[in-house]
């Protein structure tokens, strides 16, 4: 029992718990990781390439353009726990050990927790190209029509939609996902193929129906039949509104919606046996940190609805 083991055990411990837990699943699907070395790093925003063409006697060679740009800057984020060296000695029921799972539990969901707040700002922060992250009007090198990723749909009470209107809603996410396209007027998003779903809790009756009931209102559940398509979706408690809900091409090829930046992963350190801490206060401090931050990546791969 950890009551009984040293701080070197206790992060032995807490590592090995680390491995064992992969975090919350959607945070691989909606977004990319990148490892940095230094206090911030400048994504830039490249364009694609032109399409192949008929040769017609020379190669047209094409700059790639460069669309816009986004910095992310680091930030230490830390969670600190104390156990005081009579309630270890005492323990008898595994708490440090049930307190130090948890400690993991939180560090791995940390991910989950800053790419939500991220998401909340995604109608009032500018993303790589300029505009709001979720907007109505995206537009890029050669493509000058305005392309939408911010969604309204209206439905009888939205904050409660029936089953055949998530439906609705989620297909008209995916279809403008798949419809939209790059700076060379070529559909960026034609190969994918899995989609993830995220919704608040007040609605995960409704998406649990459309996306995996065979039958939705009566008639046969589109989503359900979509042939090469394959839909997710996962609950999200953080988020904070009733009436919207995302959704996010999933197997995008190393291009996510959002970008996850660590420049340290998660570690712990502690101030235990023989430490000042231990002496003055009759305590050990067990603190775990990760230098890291999140961004918004490609617009294309994401799609807001508002219910109204």
């Amino acid at each position: 029992m950890l009551s009984a083991l040293s701080s070197r055990a206790i992060q032995g411990e807490f590592y090995n718990q680390l491995s064992l837990n992969s975090g919350v699943p959607w945070v691989e699907d909606i977004s990319a990781k990148f490892l940095s070395d230094q206090a911030s790093e400048t994504y830039e925003q490249l364009g694609m390439i032109a399409s192949m063409e008929e040769w017609k006697g020379g190669n047209n060679a094409k700059m790639l353009d460069m669309l816009g740009n986004i910095t992310i800057i680091n930030k230490l984020f830390d969670s600190t726990i104390q156990v005081k060296v009579a309630e270890k000695r005492r323990d008898k029921t595994g708490q440090v050990q049930i307190r130090i799972n948890d400690l993991v539990r939180k560090a791995q969901a940390h991910w989950a927790k800053i790419l939500t707040e991220l998401l909340i700002t995604g109608q009032s922060v500018a993303g790589q190209d300029g505009q709001f992250f979720f907007d109505t009007d995206h537009t890029e090198g050669n493509n000058t029509t305005s392309q939408d990723n911010d969604l309204t749909n209206n439905i009888t009470t939205a904050n409660a939609p029936t089953s055949a209107e998530m439906q609705t809603g989620i297909l008209d996410c995916i279809s403008a996902i798949v419809g939209f396209l790059d700076n060379e007027n070529d559909p960026i998003n034609e190969d994918a193929s899995i989609f993830r779903v995220m919704i608040p809790t007040n609605m995960m009756q409704a998406a649990a129906a459309a996306v995996n009931s065979p039958v939705v209102s009566g008639d046969t559940n589109i989503i359900h039949s979509l042939g090469d398509f394959q839909v997710k979706f996962s609950v999200n408690a953080r988020l904070t509104t009733d009436d919207e809900f995302y959704v996010f091409r999933a197997d995008g090829n190393g291009t996510k919606a959002l970008i996850r930046q660590e420049e340290t992963p998660l570690e712990m350190s502690s101030l235990a046996e023989g430490s000042d801490e231990e002496f003055k206060n009759k305590r050990h401090l067990h603190t775990v940190e990760s230098w890291r931050n999140v961004g918004f990546g490609m617009w294309q791969n994401a799609c807001l609805m508002t219910y109204t």
